[in-house]
């Protein structure tokens, strides 16, 4: 895990940032990227349907739709949780690309 959102509940992982760079933040740094999700996580709600495997989805709207694919925390430490994908502009289905 990278980096928690400021409240503390969402980590993500490496591969999360650079999805959310890749797709959405092109321009962005590593560190400028990272802080944009810890501050977009703020506004993210939980998506009713769970995607493949049971991950949690949540999504940003504020602007263009995001979709993050978590986990609870694997270590068992409470409310965590682990954003392991930032999906493509427009898709809500994990893909194992992703």
């Amino acid at each position: 895990m990278v980096g928690a959102s400021p409240d503390r509940r969402v980590f993500f992982t490496q591969h999360a940032i650079e999805r959310f760079r890749q797709r959405y933040a092109p321009g962005f740094t590593h560190a400028a990227a990272l802080r944009e999700l810890q501050t977009l996580a703020l506004s993210a709600r939980p998506m009713r349907e769970k995607a493949p495997g049971g991950k949690l989805r949540y999504v940003i709207s504020d602007g263009e739709p995001i979709t993050l694919v978590c986990i609870r925390n694997p270590r068992g430490t409470g409310d965590r949780i682990v954003c392991i994908t930032v999906l493509p502009k427009g898709e809500t289905e994990d893909d194992p690309e992703s």
